[in-house]
């Protein structure tokens, strides 16, 4: 087993809940523990290895025995540009610990939009009794745009909800559970056929505005768009305008462009529109999962043994 030729530095908000989890699992390690650019500026030069959801990239300049960062959570948009990162460093993140969850998360917002549980919300605000007629869930198009572990999970709900599902993935190999994969080439024929469509995709130049107004325009005016992945990779504004125009039917988003979404956005006022403070991957153990995934990777960092979820920079995820 390798040693360590600098130190470990935790960098996150939630540092003293994992300090206990750390120190059972390597309590001889060497660990700094803190947030904020200051802490970083003053422990990235000794880092070797760095636990963190974000950072700015200003102190790299300083990371002169940085190998390897844990993200803490999914994705590793937070991390760009790739450039900025010292040649060779390892990237790996805790994708799939809240994929059950956001999964759910998804269908339900595809059940509150089906059956348009936001304006009951708001007539029980205004004393108000007033019915409209719903349909089943049965038989409606779902198309999932990135068939990764939170998209199959969504795949896998929608039909014991007796869906159709199709979606599309990099490759365009087939997905247990989903009736059609597309490759990414053929998201207009996607978009067309889709009652709901699931944005589950990471962020990367190829999906920044993915679904921008040409997008919109491929979809039924009855259709509903839910985002669960990254703010950018939806055009707000042309969303906004799609769903003003009712050019779609609705939507829902979990992430925005800026966060948290500044008062003054117009999408707080956009009627056939549910909005959630990026809640979706939120779970009450999340830091434990994390922490046990950075715990079981450095195990296999220190034994030269591949990591648990690489990033590829190539590809961005």
């Amino acid at each position: 087993m390798r040693k360590l030729e600098g130190r470990i530095v935790v960098h996150t908000y939630r540092y003293e809940e994992v300090r206990p989890i750390l120190e059972r699992a390597w309590p001889d390690l060497p660990v700094d523990y803190g947030v904020g650019r200051d802490f970083l500026g003053t422990t990235i030069g000794e880092a070797e290895i760095l636990y963190t959801y974000r950072f700015s990239h200003s102190v790299l300049k300083h990371a002169r025995r940085l190998r390897w960062i844990q993200g803490t959570g999914a994705g590793a948009d937070q991390f760009l540009p790739f450039e900025d990162l010292p040649l060779g460093v390892l990237v790996s993140n805790a994708a799939g610990i809240n994929a059950e969850i956001m999964a759910d998360f998804a269908m339900g917002l595809v059940l509150a939009l089906q059956h348009n549980l936001k304006r009951y919300v708001e007539q029980q605000r205004e004393h108000l009794w007033k019915r409209e007629l719903s349909e089943p869930l049965a038989g409606k198009a779902l198309a999932i745009l990135g068939l990764g572990r939170i998209g199959r999970g969504v795949a896998r709900r929608a039909k014991a909800m007796g869906m159709r599902v199709t979606g599309t993935r990099r490759s365009g190999a087939s997905v247990d559970g989903v009736d059609v994969v597309y490759g990414p080439a053929e998201l207009p024929r996607v978009l067309e056929q889709a009652d709901y469509v699931v944005l589950t995709v990471p962020l990367t130049p190829a999906t920044r505005n993915l679904i921008d107004a040409k997008a919109l325009e491929a979809m039924r005016p009855t259709a509903f768009l839910i985002n669960i992945s990254r703010g950018p990779v939806v055009d707000e504004a042309a969303l906004i305008d799609a769903l003003i125009a009712r050019r779609i039917a609705g939507a829902a988003l979990d992430v925005f462009n800026q966060e948290p979404l500044p008062p003054e956005s117009p999408l707080w006022g956009v009627e056939n529109l549910i909005l959630t403070p990026h809640i979706g991957g939120d779970m009450k153990d999340f830091v434990e999962r994390s922490a046990a995934i950075f715990c079981e990777n450095i195990g296999r960092y220190l034994r030269g043994e591949p990591l648990l979820n690489p990033v590829d920079l190539a590809r961005g995820y």
